[in-house]
């Protein structure tokens, strides 16, 4: 459910832009030289400093990255639902103070909408966290 917009700084965005593709088709072979390549300079410094912070911590499964993966997808795409929530909800009161009662009902939909989303991301992330504590407990981790 990640987008573009999920994400406010825009080096962070041309970082998802490039690393999109990679996603959308897994027998793409990823690089880290070539996601460098690119990029803008200062994204390129940001994505090499997180790559050797990496690097410097003890080594990591797939399973591993995976679950880290999910779960910083899932915070993002948790805090851009509150973030419009957020925005709509001022929009609303701005509605309530002109007396718009057909955009004062509109956005309480989109709002509804938005709060059932964000309650079934909250359900699967809860879902792949449990699983995946339990994948480790089974395996001896």
């Amino acid at each position: 459910g990640l987008t573009e917009q999920t994400f406010e700084d825009p080096r962070h965005r041309e970082v998802f832009r490039q690393l999109l593709p990679y996603m959308q088709d897994s027998g793409q072979q990823y690089t880290l030289a070539a996601l460098l390549a690119s990029l803008d300079t200062e994204s390129a410094a940001q994505v090499e400093s997180l790559s050797q912070r990496l690097g410097e911590g003890p080594p990591l499964t797939e399973e591993m990255v995976l679950e880290d993966l999910i779960k910083g997808c899932t915070r993002l795409r948790r805090q851009e639902i509150s973030r419009r929530i957020e925005e709509l909800r001022f929009v609303q009161q701005e509605a309530r103070d002109a007396q718009d009662a057909d955009t004062v009902r509109d956005l309480d939909a989109r709002i509804a909408e938005l709060n059932v989303e964000q309650r079934r991301i909250e359900r699967r992330f809860q879902a792949a966290t449990y699983t995946g504590k339990r994948h480790a407990q089974s395996n001896g981790q």
